[in-house]
């Protein structure tokens, strides 16, 4: 039964009302899909979602189980904790640990962390052949392993024989 005063038919799951006559489930239990024309998906969400089978993706990454509802021309396969974070990426993030670097990144795909600096949160291309970017890099050539600090110039093994300059 209807409210009173209001003209939208009530959801076909429960006793709230829909939010408009065009769609069959109310705002708990619609797919969340706005089209590009600005209409709604009829469709009913799927348990615990935010989207119906066809508007909600599942993260592709094994025991990920993270969801996000489908925009337009999205082409992610993975969630936001699992895609690479450089803009317009789309591949996976994948643990990426160097011979050269005692850091792990794991924010990064395959291709991206060849080029970006090895030191989290920097999106700088490496310097040279090394790891990171020069800002993070010991300042005596040829070394190219990363900085004991920021505010340090050298590297963990020229710190003690440059230690006047410290």
């Amino acid at each position: 039964m209807a409210h009173r005063g209001n003209t939208n038919p009530q959801c076909s799951q429960c006793v709230e009302n829909r939010d408009s006559p065009d769609v069959t489930y109310c705002d708990d239990h619609r797919c969340k899909y706005v089209k590009s024309s600005g209409t709604l998906c009829r469709e009913r969400k799927k348990r615990a979602a935010i989207g119906c089978n066809e508007h909600t993706l599942t993260c592709k990454v094994n025991g990920c189980n993270k969801q996000w509802l489908l925009v337009e021309g999205d082409s992610y396969r993975f969630c936001d904790i699992h895609t690479c974070v450089i803009s317009d990426c789309r591949e996976r993030a994948v643990s990426v640990h160097s011979e050269n670097s005692e850091n792990i990144r794991r924010d990064l795909c395959t291709r991206h962390s060849s080029t970006i600096c090895e030191t989290n949160s920097c999106f700088e291309d490496k310097y040279k052949q090394g790891q990171h970017y020069q800002d993070h890099t010991c300042i005596l050539p040829p070394c190219l392993k990363r900085k004991v600090a920021d505010d340090r110039p050298f590297c963990e093994d020229r710190k003690a024989t440059h230690s006047m300059f410290t």
